[in-house]
């Protein structure tokens, strides 16, 4: 038997091989373990979150909000709620809905955007980034302890959240200079001063009207203006 035959035997036997062992890697993954996995990523969540209020869909993405918030002040980025997060957190101060996503806005130079990535990934798993646009990134991220060494499965860890990233420019309050605030259950967080016309004109003018499968509070705390304080 030449080289090149017992090489493509010895491939045909791996191949076997990871065909048999496959389907009970699978059974032990989602089947066996499955209860176990999700008490894990439920204490490991629960605890990060330091939170005792966050509704139980709406915990990875508020620890992956949370290491982002670490992540962005740790370099000196700028940042904003945008978009759904930005909805959520003025109409009932939380999510909307159940987020697999989370929507930042950043002002920022592509130095600053570099920056944000290397702080990033001292704070989440990073699993991919891909450029959409200009003025825009996705992080698709998973919050997992810190002594979770970079090389396990991204199986073992929290559920994967998306991190979406918009840099622009962003209306400041023209008596403040600054952004307003808004919250995310216990974390007070920037917002456009002009949140009410950008939350218009995304989805519509009744934007402020939750229906029945939204979680939150009533009477959500945004902070007007700075200097009101």
């Amino acid at each position: 038997m030449s080289g090149k035959e017992g090489r493509a035997v010895e491939g045909d036997e791996r191949h076997a091989l990871r065909k048999f062992v496959s389907p009970w890697v699978a059974k032990i993954r989602w089947g066996w373990m499955k209860p176990l996995y999700w008490a894990w990523r439920r204490t490991f969540l629960v605890e990060a979150a330091d939170c005792d209020d966050v509704e139980g869909r709406h915990l990875a993405p508020y620890v992956a909000l949370l290491r982002f918030v670490q992540a962005s002040r740790s370099v000196g980025v700028d940042f904003y709620l945008d978009r759904g997060v930005l909805l959520g957190a003025v109409r009932q101060r939380s999510f909307a809905g159940r987020p697999s996503d989370v929507d930042i806005g950043v002002v920022a130079d592509a130095e600053l955007l570099e920056a944000l990535e290397r702080g990033l990934r001292k704070y989440l798993w990073i699993k991919s980034i891909r450029r959409v646009d200009a003025t825009r990134v996705h992080f698709d991220v998973q919050p997992g302890p810190e002594w979770l060494p970079s090389f396990m499965p991204s199986w073992s860890r929290p559920q994967p959240v998306t991190i979406d990233v918009f840099h622009g420019k962003v209306e400041l309050c023209p008596l403040c200079r600054g952004l307003h605030t808004a919250m995310i259950y216990d974390l007070e967080l920037p917002i456009p001063a002009n949140f009410s016309a950008v939350l218009s004109s995304m989805y519509g003018a009744d934007w402020n009207v939750a229906n029945a499968q939204q979680w939150g509070v009533d009477l959500p705390v945004v902070g007007n203006c700075q200097s009101e304080r």
